[in-house]
């Protein structure tokens, strides 16, 4: 299942939808109507032998326009899809940086730093829960920048940085990935406001070679005072990758900070039955305190929610004009056999083989094909350019994204128009000119 085409049912009611759907059927209609007009005015074998198909040529000139617009839009759906699955496929296999399988995020009302630590060590002890801590992170909503003092080799600078704030084993608790030092020690006092763990994109733009000492102070507007860098976290995207990682300060929450959201990995059958037991422990804390939860997995891809909406138009999208221009290519291939069987009586009289009237048949479709790729192309690659770079991280486009819908493209082209041209192929002389 390349495609992977899923549809859910709100998308019929998307503007978006409803504009395609509305254009692609004004234009099959009015190609409907050109062809009727074709047929009405076309009668003289002369042009049809000099290779005018009717005597309203321009008429047949706007049909095969049109024609080649329907084709043009069925290239860029092909093509759109198959990018943006591809993107998607991009965000699933990146390495987020953390495990959010098996999470679950409560979110913490109260800023009472001991009842929040009672309310972890309760949820600690209950069956299935494996690990437990508190941070001031949750995706895509890390606390606000604050301002930092930072050392580096060209002196103290002041930079406006994100941070957040966690527990001794929060880390542990998503599998954040140590690369260099150590992480916060519980035995170790001076880690309680003294300490920093950085990622590896603060060290970068720090200047850090070797992070591990180097000194920070901050955030300025609080209590702290200066620390050390004392480990290098892996970087991991706190965000969706429409946002690029930036540098991350860390440090250890406390009873001025308090703790926003209680991280939690489960291991067991029933997860719901685990959920019931831990809203009764916060509720024994937290009293009338609306209890909210979330599996960290499912926020994560929440993220994406526009994409995805984007993604189901498109493949609706796709769907329809493939139909569209199925009918179209049939219509107009009725339309060829209609005005060209005496051309091709008289072609079989003087010896044309079956071969040599297909291939006439389909030549007419091969022009479509070739405007309807002269427009697909460069639509395509503006718009999927306009879609991608709403990522920071994405794939690249090359070749096989247009070549491969333009070949799709090319086998409904054969498909739809072949039983016509094997009928022009196999048409009887005898038949056609019997009713000169």
């Amino acid at each position: 299942h390349y495609i992977s085409i899923h549809i859910q049912k709100n998308v019929f009611a998307s503007p978006v939808f409803i504009s395609v759907a509305m254009l692609f059927l004004l234009s099959f209609i009015f190609s409907s109507r050109v062809n009727a007009f074709i047929l009405s005015r076309s009668n003289d074998i002369i042009n049809s032998l000099k290779g005018k198909l009717s005597s309203n040529q321009e008429g047949f000139k706007v049909r095969g326009f049109l024609m080649a617009t329907q084709l043009s839009f069925s290239i860029i759906m092909i093509a759109l899809i198959v990018i943006i699955v591809e993107q998607f496929r991009f965000i699933n296999s990146t390495d987020k940086g953390f495990e959010d399988k098996n999470t679950v995020v409560i979110k913490i009302r109260d800023d009472n730093f001991s009842g929040t630590e009672a309310f972890e060590e309760s949820i600690r002890k209950l069956s299935g829960v494996t690990k437990v801590d508190g941070s001031s992170f949750y995706l895509d909503n890390v606390e606000t920048k604050d301002l930092f003092e930072i050392e580096t080799k060209q002196g103290t600078i002041k930079r406006l940085t994100t941070y957040m704030n966690c527990g001794y084993d929060y880390l542990d608790v998503l599998d954040i990935e140590l690369i260099k030092g150590r992480n916060f020690d519980k035995d170790r006092t001076t880690d309680d406001g003294g300490a920093y763990i950085i990622n590896e994109t603060a060290a970068k733009e720090f200047g850090w070679k070797d992070p591990v000492g180097e000194i920070i102070r901050g955030p300025l507007n609080t209590d702290r005072d200066e620390g050390e860098v004392i480990g290098v976290v892996n970087d991991f995207h706190f965000a969706s990758l429409h946002s690029k990682i930036e540098p991350l300060i860390i440090f250890l929450v406390n009873e001025s900070w308090g703790i926003r959201y209680v991280y939690l990995k489960f291991n067991t059958d029933n997860p719901g039955q685990l959920i019931t037991q831990i809203e009764d422990e916060y509720k024994k804390i937290y009293g009338d305190l609306p209890f909210e939860w979330e599996y960290l997995d499912l926020k994560y891809q929440s993220l994406y929610r526009e994409d995805y909406e984007i993604r189901n138009v498109f493949q609706v999208g796709l769907i329809v004009s493939i139909l569209i221009s199925c009918l179209g290519i049939f219509s107009i291939s009725a339309l060829l056999v209609i005005l060209r069987e005496k051309e091709m009586g008289i072609r079989k009289v003087i010896g044309a083989t079956p071969w040599q009237l297909f291939y006439l048949h389909m030549r007419t479709f091969a022009k479509f094909l070739i405007i309807a790729i002269a427009i697909g192309w460069p639509a395509t690659w503006y718009l999927s350019q306009q879609w991608l770079d709403n990522f920071a991280y994405h794939i690249n486009l090359n070749p096989w994204y247009f070549i491969v819908p333009a070949l799709i493209t090319l086998l409904i082209v054969l498909i739809t128009s072949g039983y016509h041209g094997i009928k022009s192929s196999r048409v009887n002389p005898v038949d056609i000119l019997k009713h000169e």
